[in-house]
């Protein structure tokens, strides 16, 4: 695989080449429906315009580009340093390392924008090992801090067509309106073994398997139990704000 480092003027670029193409907006407006459909990866920066006013340009990716619009303007507008450690300074890979306790746990508290001491959501970064290599992701939880509003996962070196399918909308979407509390404790989410043969939709704590990849299922149940676990306290010292 070639890489180029190009200027592209047009928002409709030779992407039938065996080529990666790094293209900079300054606006998502002005990213073209052929270039939705290739893209691979999003990397997002204060912008003057909102992402709601290009909904119907990108639908299926709304709600993700909306949480990641209002991470990054609460950190440019707030700045998102706490206790003197600035979020963007903690790698996620190197706290993985640490005994759990020592970890640094970084949170995006996503506010209202009708009232700025509501928090809508709240991102908790994940970290772990698959079956082959390391897994990482994000758990969006809803305002009540327990139920989930959406996962995303990925790997550096997962099975193609088996575990590797972490990354697919597919199973991510099966993680939401989960659970991550029952009886004031993190019981967590677990994807089962097998998949198809259940239905696990009336369980709160667990998800449909994939096929063939049992082991990368338990590295991502794993991930999910220890950070979830590392985040705890937090979660219940909002929870109980709320009551």
């Amino acid at each position: 695989m070639q890489k180029i480092w190009c200027k592209v003027f047009s928002d409709s670029p030779p992407l039938d080449r065996d080529l990666d193409i790094i293209l900079h907006y300054q606006g998502i407006g002005r990213i073209g429906p052929k270039v939705w459909q290739n893209i691979n990866w999003l990397r997002f920066h204060k912008i003057t315009e909102s992402a709601q006013r290009h909904q119907r340009k990108y639908e299926d990716k709304y709600e993700l580009i909306r949480i990641t619009e209002l991470m990054v303007n609460k950190e440019y507008f707030e700045g998102n340093i706490k206790n003197d450690i600035a979020v963007d300074k903690v790698v996620i890979a190197e706290e993985y390392k640490k005994p759990a306790k020592d970890r640094l746990l970084p949170v995006y508290e996503v506010k209202s924008e009708s009232d700025s001491s509501k928090i809508e959501f709240t991102v908790l970064p994940v970290y772990g090992f698959g079956l082959w290599n390391n897994i990482w992701g994000f758990v969006a939880l809803k305002s009540d801090f327990n139920t989930v509003q959406g996962a995303k996962f990925q790997h550096a070196g997962e099975t193609p067509g088996l575990g590797a399918r972490i990354e697919s909308e597919e199973i991510q979407s099966r993680y939401a309106d989960k659970k991550v509390f029952e009886s004031g404790q993190v019981v967590s989410i677990y994807m089962q073994k097998g998949e198809g043969s259940n239905d696990y939709s009336s369980d709160s704590h667990k998800v449909d398997g994939m096929s063939g990849a049992t082991l990368t299922g338990k590295g991502v149940n794993n991930m999910l139990k220890d950070y979830l676990s590392c985040y705890e306290k937090y979660l219940l010292k909002n929870q109980t704000s709320l009551n």
